[in-house]
């Protein structure tokens, strides 16, 4: 029976692809076949059958040998011969050329159109969305047509064509749709699992063109207007009951625009955290300010020690307002517009080595380097001025103790779960 179905299903695609493309040239199947059976019985050899479809309706049809096999398998008799007067009928009707002579017992029921996927409806508030985007897409007035018949020329198809050429169309004539929305158009207008009926959407956009989804009014222009947006009131019973919500505990947001601002940091400590950073990324600040200053004055402009900042990926460490400080230190004395890389440098490669220190006996080297081993991570609880009380330290030792009994109960490796996150 399933076999059955499918078989159905695709002589009918068939048959709508001969009638495309009959309605496309003005074919007649009937001019074709009726010098072939002179006895007029409705019946002719598959060879002669197969011979027109195969022969010089190929280019104009386009139908595959398989295709071919299967109409003539579908609409043969018990002799052998087909049926082209059914084949005829179901494309053109009867014959208007006429013959008086029509056997309705050889005329077979014409195959049913398969039903529509469920997952290819859509609900009230979806074919708003869609008329919405066909109302836009009518309103620019577009020559869609032209660029569809130019493919159907080369491609000889019955007024389908597959999604890829559907949206490299769509995008060539500047019509950008989200993904959303080209889902829309697709689960609207799909014929099969990978074609849309391009035929059916012209006549939309015609359709709109012509009585106008605008003449919904401002409700059109305005989809806000009719869509309430606004979430339901959240039911809190120990509010309406006049109880206390104190048990409940402090009330944590998570919204990034309510996120409490870091608290400012001294100059000193900024510089401790830059040095930190080209500690641990062996960086030579040199290489990425030598660029900006090709006199090696060792002034640059604002802007690029800024710009030469966001390359060594200070941004990630300091606030826009902790750059800016470091910034005015390291403005030229002499020049307000010009600030000092030289300097800089200097101060960010004592975690090295310094400068100069044949000439100074009594400086002592690696100071900078051990202050900044010593600070804790970013990020941290210390770094963050938290945590730092015996209960909290004994509640955070105690986390993690039962993290680490059931890792060794279950047997469970936390490195790949990690490992994803990290990229």
């Amino acid at each position: 029976m399933h076999e059955t179905i499918v078989r159905l299903a695709d002589v009918w695609k068939t048959c709508n692809k001969i009638r495309a493309a009959a309605f496309r040239v003005g074919l007649n199947l009937w001019d074709w076949y009726r010098p072939l059976d002179p006895e007029g019985n409705s019946l002719m050899s598959e060879s002669k059958f197969v011979s027109i479809l195969a022969g010089p309706l190929r280019s104009v049809v386009g139908l595959s040998d398989a295709e071919i096999a299967q109409l003539a398998d579908y609409f043969r008799a018990q002799d052998g011969r087909v049926l082209y007067h059914q084949l005829c009928q179901i494309i053109h009707g009867e014959d208007a050329g006429g013959r008086n002579k029509t056997s309705a017992d050889c005329i077979l029921e014409a195959c049913p159109p398969p039903p529509e996927p469920a997952c290819h409806q859509l609900d009230q508030w979806q074919l708003r969305r869609l008329c919405c985007l066909l109302a836009t897409i009518a309103a620019r007035d577009l020559p869609l047509k032209p660029y569809f018949q130019d493919y159907e020329l080369v491609a000889k198809n019955d007024g389908r064509i597959t999604f890829a050429h559907f949206a490299r169309i769509l995008n060539y004539i500047g019509v950008i749709v989200t993904a959303e929305d080209f889902n829309l158009l697709v689960r609207k207008f799909i014929k099969d699992s990978y074609t849309i009926d391009y035929v059916d959407f012209l006549k939309a956009v015609d359709d709109v063109k012509k009585h106008g989804i605008q003449g919904l009014g401002q409700e059109y222009l305005n989809p806000n207007a009719i869509i309430d947006t606004t979430l339901p009131k959240l039911v809190r019973p120990e509010v309406e009951a006049g109880l206390s919500t104190e048990p409940l505990g402090a009330t944590e947001t998570f919204h990034p625009a309510l996120a409490q601002p870091r608290p400012a940091r001294q100059l000193v400590d900024v510089m401790l955290r830059v040095q930190q950073h080209v500690l641990q990324r062996r960086i030579r600040v040199s290489e990425f300010f030598r660029d900006y200053d090709p006199l090696n004055s060792g002034r640059i402009a604002p802007q690029q020690f800024r710009r030469a900042l966001d390359v060594l990926g200070l941004g990630a460490v300091l606030s826009p307002p902790e750059l800016l400080c470091v910034m005015r230190h390291y403005l030229d004395p002499n020049d307000p517009q010009r600030i000092c890389w030289r300097t800089f440098e200097d101060d960010c490669d004592q975690v090295f080595t310094i400068k100069e220190l044949e000439k100074h006996p009594d400086a002592v080297a690696g100071v900078a380097r051990k202050a900044v081993l010593a600070l804790p991570a970013l990020g941290a609880a210390a770094e963050r001025g938290e945590g730092e009380s015996p209960r909290d330290l004994d509640a955070a030792q105690a986390a993690l103790l039962r993290v680490r009994a059931a890792c060794s109960e279950r047997a469970i490796d936390l490195r790949p779960a990690f490992c994803d996150h990290d990229e």
